[in-house]
């Protein structure tokens, strides 16, 4: 009888709440997040207050390799009563020109980054079997789909610890560049932006 109770009960609940769309728009800066370059050939530092950021994949003279990556995250904490994430798109503004094969993917970093002592070297884990492939000529605004990411930190499936971008076939490439606008660009519509579109839900 008690469980019968109790299942009405949380049908009452569920019949008696209401869903709300919303967005939520993120543009970078220092207060919400962090992007910096990391670099193969200089493997002991990093960039970080440039206004521009890259993924740069390029074979030196002696044969040696220089791969930069960008490793970027935001501060979705503050979204903590969404019920569903319907989408979420990061959206990056290329920089001319753009040099070679610029395709790239996106990973979830795995562990905790400080924009302070972050390289190279002590570059953090990623889930290397879960990415998002990005196909671009880079003459146009990169707008990714993400949601599946954005949904996973939401719900609580996994935590944010931000995102790491690399050439496609950076280990394969003599020389590929692709440039962006960073958190420190002049132009906040330059800079790059998260957009998620979520559903709450509240009693009546």
């Amino acid at each position: 009888m008690k469980k019968n109770i109790s299942i009405i009960c949380l049908i009452l609940i569920l019949f008696s709440c209401k869903e709300e769309n919303h967005n939520a728009t993120f543009i970078a800066d220092k207060l919400i997040s962090r992007d910096v370059i990391i670099s193969r050939l200089n493997s002991s530092k990093n960039i970080s207050d440039l206004k521009f950021i890259h993924l740069f994949s390029k074979k030196t003279k002696d044969s040696s390799k220089d791969d930069n990556r960008i490793l970027i995250y935001f501060d979705i904490d503050r979204l903590d009563n969404i019920f569903k994430v319907d989408s979420a798109y990061l959206y990056l503004q290329p920089k001319k020109p753009v040099v070679g094969d610029t395709n790239y993917k996106i990973h979830r970093i795995k562990e905790p980054w400080s924009e302070n002592y972050v390289n190279w070297d002590n570059q953090p884990l990623i889930y290397k079997n879960d990415s998002i492939i990005v196909m671009t000529n880079g003459l146009s605004e990169n707008k990714i789909d993400i949601t599946k990411y954005i949904s996973g930190f939401s719900n609580g499936e996994y935590r944010n610890f931000g995102f790491e971008l690399k050439l496609l076939g950076e280990s394969k490439l003599d020389y590929s560049r692709i440039t962006f606008h960073s958190s420190e660009s002049e132009s906040r519509n330059n800079r790059p932006r998260l957009e998620i579109y979520y559903k709450t839900r509240e009693l009546f």
